[in-house]
Parts: C-alpha cells; sequence; structure tokens
C-alpha cells in the first residue's frame, strides 16, 4: 500500500503510478494534524486489473512480481471464439468460433505480438464449443445448437453424427481400453439433456458422414457411441478424470457436481448448488479438485456484454399500402385500443449496457474431504482454470479480468487484465507452464500471458479524488523487498475536472526526499 498526504492548496486528483522491478509493497501507517488527510491506497483493492503490468496484487495489499499480458493482434474474422487446443505444429493452435462454425489454424509470429489466422474448415452448425486434438493428428469437434461431433482430417469431415442433444460442451480424451491398447475413446459431454456418451474412436471414424440426428441406441452403438452416463440437470459443461479413474462432471444451470465410476452409470453428487453453472475442473494428482463456479446466473443475464441499442420509435399511423407493418412492439394487443405513440428516445442519450449481476467461486474439494470456496467474486464470472508454479490462475470477465490463488497463503491475487470484455479458455504454450494462450471475446481475438518478462513493472491506481482545493505533501511506503531506491518510482498527474478521461496533466516524476530511509520512503 502506499499512503499519500494532502494539504489544502488546490483541486487534485492525481494518480499514483509506482514502477517496480522485483519484489513487493507494505502499507505505511501516518498520523496527520488537522489540516491534513491521509489516503491510504490497497493495490489488491484500489488497482484495476487492466492497470497492472508484471505485477500481482494480493489480498492483504502486497505488489508480488508477476505476468505480462498482452493482447496479440492480428485480426480474426470470426466474433466469438470459444476454445482453443494445440495446433498441428508448433506454435500453432486451433481455435472454435461462432457464429458461423468455423474452425481456424492460429500461428504466432516471431516476435509474439499478433496471430495469423487460416480457415481450417467451415461446420453446419454455428457454434463451436469443443474441440480437441487427437493423436494422429486429427481434430474432433463439438457443435450446437444441432448437437453434432465431427471428426476432421486435412481440413475434411470425415465422419459426423448429429446425436439427440442440442450442444456438445466438452470433450474428454480417454486412454486406450484395457482390452485393446491400440483403441483411443473419448467422452462426450451434452446440453439439453445433460449427457456423456463414450466414443469409440476407431469406430466412429469409419461410420462416415450422417447429416441426420440419431436416437436409437443400436444405431449409435454401430457409429461407436454409448452412453456413458446422464444426470437430471440440463447441461454437463465440464469434464475431468481423476487419478483413480472417476470422472468428474460439472453442470448447469444447477451446477451440481458429480463423479462418475470409471466404467460409467450412475453418479455420486460432490457438491450441489442452485442456479449456477461450472465452467471449468482441475484435478490435483492426491486426488483434490478445483472448480471454477459462476453462481446465480439467471436467463435474463447476458453472458458477452454488449452495447443495449436504443428502442426503435413506434407510431399508430397506418403503414403505407402493400408494405410490411414496420418493426417494433405492435400497437394493439389482446384486441385493445391502440395505444399512444411512444416518444422517440433521445439519441445523445448515453445507452445503457448490460450488467453481468452473478458472482464468481473458486471450490476445492480435497480428497475425501467436503467443498471449500476459496474465492469470491461479485458481478464477475470464471470461465477457465490453469496452474503456474504453485499458483491457481483463473480466466474470467467481464472486464477481461484475470485472476488467481496462492494455496500456500490462502490469499487471493488479481493479475494484469485483458482490454476485452471476457478471457474465455487458456493454454499453456509452453511445457513449464510460465507461458499461456488465451483466447478472449467482445472483441473477440488472443492474448498472450508471460511470466518471464523483462518489461518494467507497473501499477495504476484507480483515481483520488480528494474533493477540496489540495496540493500532495507527502507519499510514504512502509517497506521495500530487495529494491534499491534507484529502481523504484512514482508518477502523479491531476486533474481539476470531473472526467475520467480528459483534462489530466501530464505524467510528473516524484523526487525521492530521503533515499537512504528504506523501511520508510517519502516522495514529494
Amino acid at each position: 500500500m502506499i499512503t499519500p498526504v494532502f494539504t489544502r492548496a488546490s483541486r487534485m486528483r492525481p494518480h499514483f503510478l509506482p514502477a517496480v522491478l522485483a519484489g513487493l509493497l507494505l502499507a505505511a501507517g501516518l498520523r496527520a494534524d488537522s489540516f491534513t488527510k491521509a489516503f491510504a491506497v490497497d493495490f489488491f483493492r484500489d488497482v484495476p486489473s487492466r492497470k497492472l503490468k508484471g505485477l500481482a496484487a494480493r489480498s492483504d495489499g502486497r505488489l508480488l512480481a508477476g505476468p505480462v499480458l498482452r493482447d496479440l493482434g492480428g485480426r480474426l474474422p470470426a466474433d466469438l471464439v470459444w476454445c482453443i487446443a494445440p495446433g498441428a505444429a508448433e506454435g500453432t493452435w486451433v481455435a472454435g468460433t461462432g457464429p458461423e462454425g468455423r474452425i481456424f489454424e492460429i500461428a504466432l509470429d516471431a516476435a509474439r505480438t499478433a496471430v495469423t489466422a487460416k480457415e481450417i474448415v467451415k461446420l453446419d452448425d454455428s457454434q463451436v464449443y469443443a474441440l480437441v486434438r487427437l493423436a494422429d493428428g486429427s481434430l474432433l469437434a463439438g457443435t450446437s445448437p444441432k448437437g453434432s461431433l465431427v471428426l476432421i482430417r486435412e481440413g475434411k469431415q470425415v465422419a459426423r453424427v448429429g446425436l439427440p442433444v442440442d450442444s456438445i460442451l466438452d470433450i474428454l480424451l480417454l486412454g486406450p481400453t484395457k482390452s485393446d491398447q491400440a483403441r483411443q475413446q473419448v467422452l462426450v459431454a451434452t446440453g439439453n439433456p445433460g449427457m456423456i456418451y463414450r466414443v469409440d474412436l476407431e469406430t466412429f471414424a469409419k461410420a462416415g458422414v450422417s447429416d441426420r440426428k440419431i436416437s436409437d441406441v443400436a444405431e449409435l452403438a454401430a457409429r461407436g457411441l454409448t452412453l456413458f452416463g446422464e444426470v437430471k440437470d440440463r447441461n454437463i459443461r465440464r469434464l475431468a478424470l481423476m487419478p483413480d479413474g472417476r470422472v468428474i462432471a460439472g453442470s448447469a444451470p444447477k451446477g451440481n457436481l458429480y463423479a462418475f465410476p470409471a466404467a460409467g452409470g450412475a453418479p455420486v453428487i460432490l457438491m450441489e448448488n442452485k442456479d449456477a453453472e461450472v465452467t471449468d475442473l482441475l484435478t490435483l494428482p492426491d486426488g483434490g479438485l478445483y472448480a471454477s463456479v459462476v453462481v446465480a446466473v439467471t436467463t435474463g443475464d447476458s453472458r458477452i456484454n454488449r452495447t443495449a441499442r436504443p428502442a426503435a420509435p413506434t407510431s399508430t399511423a397506418p403503414a403505407p399500402q402493400g408494405l410490411p407493418t414496420p418493426p417494433g412492439p405492435s400497437p394493439v394487443q389482446g384486441g385493445a385500443p391502440a395505444a399512444e405513440a411512444q416518444p422517440v428516445p433521445d439519441p445523445f442519450a448515453a445507452p445503457i449496457a448490460d450488467k453481468f449481476a452473478g458472482r464468481g467461486a473458486l471450490v476445492y474439494i480435497p480428497a475425501n474431504g467436503f467443498p471449500e470456496v476459496l474465492v469470491n467474486k461479485s458481478n464477475q464470472a470464471f470461465y477457465r482454470l490453469a496452474r503456474h508454479n504453485g499458483w491457481l490462475l483463473i480466466a474470467g470477465g467481464e472486464q477481461g479480468d484475470l485472476l488467481g490463488y496462492d494455496p500456500e497463503q490462502r490469499m487471493s491475487l488479481t493479475f494484469a487484465g485483458s482490454n476485452s470484455a471476457q478471457l474465455v479458455d487458456m493454454r499453456a504454450v509452453t511445457s513449464k507452464g510460465d507461458l499461456f494462450l488465451l483466447a478472449r471475446n467482445n472483441p473477440g481475438g488472443f492474448s498472450l500471458l508471460d511470466f518471464n518478462s523483462t518489461e518494467a513493472r507497473s501499477a495504476e491506481t484507480k483515481r483520488l479524488d480528494f474533493g477540496i482545493l489540495a496540493s500532495i505533501g507527502a507519499l510514504r511506503i512502509g517497506r521495500l523487498s530487495d529494491i534499491p531506491p534507484g529502481q523504484l518510482t512514482v508518477e502523479a498527474r491531476a486533474s481539476a475536472g470531473s472526467d475520467e478521461l480528459e483534462g489530466w496533466s501530464p505524467w510528473e516524476t516524484l523526487k525521492i526526499d530521503d533515499p537512504g530511509a528504506i523501511s520508510n520512503v517519502g516522495w514529494l
């Protein structure tokens, strides 16, 4: 934390921008007289995710060395990106998109600043929600709303079947069977209804392309698909394989966690929710389990928040002969007399954007233990989980937030966020787990999360509104860890107005008042 102090002199609304090369910062207390006032800055609460660079803000207010997140350039010819999977060559990826059901090959440039996209195939469905690469290099895709499972080789559909469902939401790779070590199998999670199918890939690949939905059990079995299990909830959103062979499934819209036997059948409920959605699962070698859950997501909440359009003006005047009635609400409902014309909306009025009213939760279930909620974030959704060393990474929204959790310290973390609204998928680029590719939406694209960046690290606080004529008196930091004063700078800018963007002065570097006092550094 930092503590700026001001006296009554001029109206200023400064931002403080410490540039930290390593280590962490701690809070300092300050006793002020009647003509001064202290503002304690908590980096965890007062520094937005998008204003962090190369730092992580811990929930106790400390700044730690963290990753740099860069939104990659390069245009993707799709509005929405739902999933990413490794590509055929090193440094390439495949992405499932919507709303035209296209699958692209994504390649990083040499500088890792942009991506190039090449279309692999366009499927006969609008959304590609699930995508995995098989051992032979082929792709297996799950679509919506037709609920098709498609096998793709060299850009061509070699097998396709329409399941008796609306959506395929996840695909889990399994090892070969005990009876035949050469036969690869997968599990497919579906929505509306919530079922899991076991797929024998060798049989499925020989079944060919079918344009119709198949509900007959015998016909599905002939194509290599058998029912593994089902739940009463409408959707099975995520699948994960435990070390002991059990299959974990997360559902929606209730948000339950189920454990299926390795051979399938009736599940055991590990955790029950109401009005929630399990968005990702991460299993641990010791039999533990992490789950990301979006709680209280109702049909009125928009997962992809877009700016609301003003309502079209209505009129009671009859439409010209031979032309259709203008769009908009009908002036006559249920035989009632025509209502008065609604006022035309003000074209200069600020549009009202949807606000996500739910919350994201990180749940931990230890081996043979009970569920424990580790992280709760209001007005944010959690989408994907990954691990970096001892930290847990959480990709989410609705402001492109990238969060985390430190299991050893049992504290939440905030990392640098994206300029897009949502981070919907996250995959490790290297085996070390220090570089991640992230898929983002609204606008759609990709980002790179780098834990080994050598760029200067910085954090910018929210606006500090003094509310009166004032000037900065001093800025104090309680304790520095392994940071010489020459490697730490603080900048400030001020505005006499209330606008967040315009009217601000240039950034000015504050000079160190006492460079020798490492335990109590002051700026003027």
